[in-house]
């Protein structure tokens, strides 16, 4: 008798916690953004791109712009990057690379981020930055985050062979907030 009581109260607390353990894929709310397909985004790619202050901002540390630079398979292809690194002992070290494409309409846009080769076999989640978004991690070292807004696509790479693949998705998940938060700021 005592070891059915156990078991029922070790269920039901299972239940209790279960919903507070799932994971909904969604972004917390310091990496979610808004965007809007019914207002396309009237500037260039180089206009979007992350910048050196804001990667400094949102991850900390000392960013130096690193050209040429190595681009990220998330980047290829796009219409404008730009590679920043930090040789820091006392922050963050490693790359940050960042992308934008522009399109002529948001339908190009939309089927740009559909067939771009990370929407497949990386097992990345849906995030809350822009119309739409994912983000993961890439052989172990590299954490990524891809998204859309409108006529407009961007991603962020962030690469340290000594971090883990919590920490770089994460930092490129801010590094992705701050680049599309000022796409809409202007």
């Amino acid at each position: 008798m005592q070891r059915r009581t156990t078991l029922q109260l070790g269920i039901s607390a299972g239940l209790v916690f279960l919903p507070g353990c799932t994971d909904s894929n969604s972004s917390s709310p310091d990496h979610a953004t808004d965007g809007n397909d019914d207002e396309p985004i009237a500037a260039d790619a180089e206009a979007l791109l992350l910048t050196q202050d804001g990667a400094n901002e949102a991850v900390g540390g000392d960013w130096d712009p690193s050209d040429p630079h190595e681009r990220s398979m998330i980047t290829r292809g796009a219409d404008a990057t730009i590679g920043l690194y930090s040789m820091s002992e006392d922050g963050p070290a490693g790359w940050i690379t960042a992308g934008v494409w522009t399109f002529d309409t948001v339908d190009a846009a939309r089927e740009a981020f559909d067939g771009h080769g990370y929407q497949t076999g990386y097992g990345f989640e849906d995030r809350d930055i822009a119309v739409e978004s994912i983000s993961g991690s890439v052989d172990g070292n590299e954490g990524i985050v891809l998204f859309r807004d409108a006529n407009a696509m961007g991603a962020v790479s962030r690469t340290d062979p000594e971090g883990s693949d919590d920490e770089l998705v994460d930092a490129a998940l801010s590094l992705g907030v701050a680049m599309h938060t000022t796409w809409r700021s202007g």
